[in-house]
């Protein structure tokens, strides 16, 4: 029920956010009518462009309709793909790992085409952002490169499956269940019912024994201690 109820949790949100922007809006044209000077200076500022990356002019308008739309991109995407789990996934005879998998796959592919294709779709030359994915490129390898390797570890987990979710893990020292897959970092919940937080690097890079690769039944091992026997003399 929970999970049923997530997308509507998320289109409320939408349609609390667009009545506030209305609200907004309302209250600016109020104030633009009150006071003409204050708004020549607001149209002036609105459309004026700050600065030029190759040849696209970056304005507040430019930038606003951006963010704008890459957050219903973001709601339309997580609605999606939760739809796509209850609705379809669930309902196949596939492993837990297995609609995990495709679900965040499917929730990227997602994300990144619409952007692409909102971005051609608001004329904005994406030859134009060469300059700006050079700059990007070279941050992302000086200060980003730990987060990108990460994500990049987390695209072949999903991908290649070594590891999944419900699998019983060891890392290192660590011994429990994977319960989440991020792009970041794996969830594992131990013995003890913490949850530690893995980065994906450590499961392509480091030696990870995953126990339920084969058999979902798992032998354990407990060490008994014995007890020394004390005598009472009554």
């Amino acid at each position: 029920m929970i999970r049923n109820s997530q997308p509507f949790r998320w289109a409320g949100l939408a349609i609390l956010t667009a009545i506030v922007l209305a609200l907004g809006w309302s209250t600016l044209r109020w104030a633009t009518a009150a006071f003409p000077g204050l708004g020549q200076f607001l149209r002036e500022s609105w459309h004026r462009p700050y600065s030029i990356l190759g040849s696209l002019d970056l304005s507040l308008r430019l930038l606003a309709t951006l963010g704008v739309y890459v957050a219903l991109l973001w709601l339309v995407t997580r609605i999606v793909s939760r739809l796509l789990r209850t609705q379809v996934l669930d309902k196949t005879a596939l492993g837990e790992g297995h609609k995990f998998a495709l679900q965040r796959v499917t929730a990227y592919l997602l994300f990144g085409l619409g952007l692409l294709s909102g971005l051609h779709a608001l004329g904005i030359n994406l030859s134009s952002l060469a300059v700006f994915g050079g700059a990007l490129g070279i941050g992302l390898g000086l200060g980003f490169q730990t987060i990108v390797k990460n994500f990049a570890s987390g695209l072949i987990l999903l991908i290649e499956r070594p590891v999944k979710v419900g699998d019983r893990v060891q890392v290192d020292d660590l011994l429990g269940d994977i319960t989440h897959i991020g792009s970041r970092g794996t969830w594992i919940r131990t013995n003890e019912n913490v949850v530690m937080i893995v980065p994906n690097s450590e499961f392509i890079e480091g030696r990870v024994t995953n126990w339920t690769a084969n058999d979902r039944n798992v032998r354990i091992n407990v060490p008994l201690v014995s007890l020394p026997i004390i005598k009472l003399n009554l």
